[in-house]
């Protein structure tokens, strides 16, 4: 049982790592974003996200699946805030 909690928690972190990385590449305020990231704006950034969340989704085959924010993978679905993505985004920003 903690195993496959553990290896949720896992997919549900690639998951969310992976919106958010697709949404830093082409949401259209994505330079609206960066700048946010940069400024360590973090409700700005949540701002920015919760409106991209609102009418942006993507999928690709045989890979995660983003609408309106519930990820899905492999049948799995996850649940992600405008908050997970910000925090993931700021977290890839900083260990660059």
């Amino acid at each position: 049982m903690q195993l496959n909690m553990f290896e949720d928690n896992t997919q549900k972190h690639d998951a969310i790592a992976f919106v958010t990385k697709e949404l830093l590449r082409s949401e259209p305020r994505k330079k609206e974003m960066w700048s946010a990231i940069k400024e360590n704006n973090r409700s700005h950034l949540i701002e920015l996200l919760q409106e991209s969340m609102k009418d942006r989704a993507f999928s690709y085959v045989d890979s995660y699946e983003f609408v309106l924010g519930t990820i899905t993978i492999d049948g799995k679905e996850y649940k992600v805030t405008a908050r997970d993505l910000a925090d993931m985004a700021l977290k890839i920003y900083e260990e660059r």
